[in-house]
């Protein structure tokens, strides 16, 4: 066993999301606007490969289905665009689709959908890359590849995913945005800038307008109200909006709102590449799907070089396990085997808030989602 004793990674995650509705300081009644507000801070981009921050993410999974959803209460995952998800060696899986899903401009979505985006998060270099050649580990995945080995089309419906090693937990990874389909006008065109202004998903909502100050979504049904995602950075802003009855949803609550916790927020990513940090450090890492072992790999990567043959074989027991539950025991011993020898150290696990007015109903979140916006109504 090798393990560095000059560093130590400090840890925090986010992995929970508080809900608390606010008394409008004034009476309810109908504002001029009738669509429903959701303040956040503008997101980054609108690709859903490239997603990098909560309002990004929180929109990406209003306009597209990916594989699976996952259980806003619990978590757990069910096929969504997906029929099936099935595997005899948890190595090879083979995915077919529900038949007769379209993007929202009418063209199919079809197994290249899934393939070509995935394919082009990898070229592009998009954020979500890391899940695929990292967390997954798809065969010949890598970052500015043209072509992917581990990803073959079958039929109109079916294709195949095959990985380096085995991961039970590979559908439950399904549902992040880095794994959501592409329609075939952008794969061919790679357009981005333009399909990121203004893209098409498979979802329930679509992107009806986007400006600087706000983007609106639609049901493609054209029944309910419009969600109009108003860019406000300012979290005191929001809170008072909402406070207000101005804004029916905020995403921020202001550091006077809850306890301070103060933390070190030095950038010492540099340093860790090279090897030159020699005392405590903190990272910030999140599981990529829903399962205990998911939260353990960053960790090993964290920068603190510790090495440890008995429990990376215990993460490696965990992702390869024949069903996921079955992965729950040898990770949680991967976990002992890590607080005994101290790699990295939990600090605290951090936390978003929701806040919301008196005319706004069915406010529900997840840690892998975010608000989910399908969900809010108004008060009748």
């Amino acid at each position: 066993m090798k393990s560095s004793t000059r560093t130590a990674a400090l840890v925090t995650g986010a992995v929970v999301v508080l809900l608390a509705p606010v008394a409008a300081l004034r009476a309810w009644s109908e504002p001029a606007d009738p669509r429903i507000s959701v303040g956040a801070p503008a997101p980054a981009t609108l690709l859903p490969g490239d997603v990098r921050d909560p309002a990004g993410r929180m929109i990406a999974n209003a306009v597209w289905t990916g594989l699976v959803s996952y259980d806003a209460k619990t978590g757990a995952p069910t096929n969504a665009a997906a029929a099936s998800v099935t595997s005899p060696d948890r190595r090879v899986w083979t995915i077919r689709l529900r038949p007769g899903a379209t993007f929202q401009d009418g063209s199919p979505v079809t197994p290249r959908s899934f393939t070509g985006a995935w394919t082009a998060v990898l070229r592009e270099g998009w954020a979500g890359t890391r899940l695929f050649t990292e967390v997954a580990h798809v065969k010949g995945a890598r970052r500015g590849a043209e072509e992917v080995s581990g990803l073959k089309v079958e039929d109109d419906l079916t294709f195949e995913v095959t990985l380096d090693r085995p991961l039970s937990g590979f559908p439950a990874l399904l549902g992040d945005p880095a794994f959501f389909p592409l329609p075939e006008s952008v794969l061919k065109s790679r357009d981005w800038a333009s399909y990121g202004r203004k893209p098409v998903g498979n979802g329930l909502f679509r992107v009806t307008s986007r400006s600087a100050r706000e983007i609106v979504l639609q049901r493609r049904s054209g029944e309910g109200r419009s969600v109009a995602v108003k860019a406000i950075p300012d979290a005191k802003e929001q809170y008072n909006a909402a406070s207000a009855g101005d804004l029916d949803v905020a995403t921020q609550v202001p550091p006077n709102r809850h306890d301070a916790r103060p933390r070190p927020v030095t950038d010492l990513r540099k340093a860790l590449d090279s090897h030159d940090v020699d005392g405590p450090f903190v990272v910030h890492t999140t599981a990529a799907y829903p399962a205990p072992v998911a939260a353990l790999p960053p960790l090993l990567d964290a920068g603190t070089e510790f090495d440890d043959d008995y429990t990376t074989g215990l993460i490696a027991d965990a992702e390869r396990a024949a069903t996921p539950d079955d992965g729950v025991i040898p990770a949680r011993l991967a976990e002992s085997a890590m607080l005994r020898d101290m790699p990295a150290m939990p600090l605290w696990s951090a936390h978003d808030h929701l806040v919301w007015s008196e005319r706004v109903r069915g406010v529900t979140a997840g840690a892998f989602t975010g608000l989910r916006l399908d969900h809010l109504t108004i008060k009748k």
